[in-house]
């Protein structure tokens, strides 16, 4: 199933983007070949500072870009998109129920390890209630970093 191959696939290191190779001339663009996620914050229930899960969701990003890279990248090397997720915070600071609202990244492995990832977090300030988020994570190809 999905969630298997997503689960066995987070134990496996993300392969290494290939560096950059130089312009033959001014004129040519660099490479684009280092996968890059970012993750926005679209909507929240009270309950929580929005800047501290905002916060808390970008120290997580990394787990996003391991299946971006491990699963998507491997299967679709141009693959871009998007990936919207609602969720609960849960007074316990772990996330209760999560699912995917929206999504025009079109790999399904991709998108079910997210998810897999998302249930995991655990959030340092925990609400009195539960709060739902929803976020949209963003999967492009960019220029790898100087």
């Amino acid at each position: 199933s999905q969630f298997r191959a997503a689960l066995s696939a987070m134990d496996d290191d993300p392969p290494t983007p290939a560096p950059a190779t130089a312009a033959p001339d001014a004129g040519v663009a660099p490479a684009r070949d280092y996968p890059k996620v970012t993750v926005r914050i679209l909507r929240m229930t009270a309950g929580l500072s929005r800047a501290k899960v905002r916060k808390r969701m970008k120290l997580h990003t990394s787990a996003f870009q391991r299946c971006y890279s491990s699963q998507g990248l491997k299967a679709k090397p141009d693959l871009e998109g998007e990936l919207t997720m609602t969720f609960q915070i849960l007074p316990t600071g772990k996330v209760g129920k999560a699912r995917i609202i929206g999504k025009r990244l079109g790999h399904s492995t991709t998108e079910a390890c997210c998810l897999v990832y998302l249930r995991k977090f655990r959030f340092w300030q925990a609400p009195k209630t539960p709060v739902t988020v929803r976020a949209r994570f963003t999967f492009r190809l960019t220029t790898p970093p100087e």
